[in-house]
């Protein structure tokens, strides 16, 4: 999924979100979450 950031960047927070939102059974504030998957994604491009 992670690959397809550059072409549907939306789509690929979106899912991540969906995935912490599971995880986290809905506990975690939409603004705290996009955060943290966004940090996730950025780090992850960098290595």
């Amino acid at each position: 999924m992670l690959e397809q950031y550059d072409q549907r960047p939306e789509r690929v927070v979106k899912f991540f979100m969906g995935e912490l939102m599971k995880l986290t059974k809905g506990q975690v504030a939409p603004g705290i979450g996009q955060q943290v998957v966004l940090a996730l994604i950025t780090a992850k491009q960098t290595k």
